[in-house]
């Protein structure tokens, strides 16, 4: 039943008349986006192959990247780099460097919003606060039943 309702859910938000069409062209703008960070990073790495050669290369680096056993696509990212830059003929160290580049500029691109959190959170009340066990609310979770119980504890 859970599943269904999700997935009820999922066609309801993305394939209404109303929100369709954006997820849409929201997705292909971050999709451009993306591969403009690979290119910028290839060509920052020396890479000097056109376009038209590099962008699927670079897309296929990007799909690897998805794969959800490293944290942020490291690893996987600069293997698909290396493979498919092989695989047409280029240097494989060039796709290396040119994913690690990507890597790179991608963290770079993050630090702005992690500073954002940070100062957030330096700005709370309790954030220097260190947390007890007494201090944590108490839950218990049945899901054949599906009920959730919680008692807060008073804070201060």
């Amino acid at each position: 039943m859970g599943l269904l309702a999700g997935l009820r859910d999922l066609r309801e938000g993305l394939t209404t008349r109303r929100t369709g069409p954006a997820v849409v062209a929201l997705s292909l703008v971050a999709l451009a986006g993306l591969l403009a960070l690979f290119v910028l990073a290839a060509r920052v790495a020396g890479v000097t192959a056109p376009l038209g050669q590099l962008l699927p290369l670079v897309t296929v680096a990007l799909l690897a990247m998805t794969v959800p056993l490293t944290v942020g696509g490291w690893g996987p990212r600069e293997a698909a780099a290396a493979l498919a830059f092989a695989a047409v003929g280029l240097d494989p160290g060039q796709g290396l460097a040119t994913a690690v580049v990507y890597g790179v500029l991608a963290l770079i691109s993050c630090l702005p919003g992690a500073l954002v959190l940070l100062a957030d959170a330096l700005g709370r009340p309790n954030a220097h606060r260190v947390l007890t066990a007494a201090a944590l609310p108490w839950r218990s979770c049945s899901p054949s039943s599906a009920t959730v119980r919680v008692q807060p504890t008073p804070v201060g």
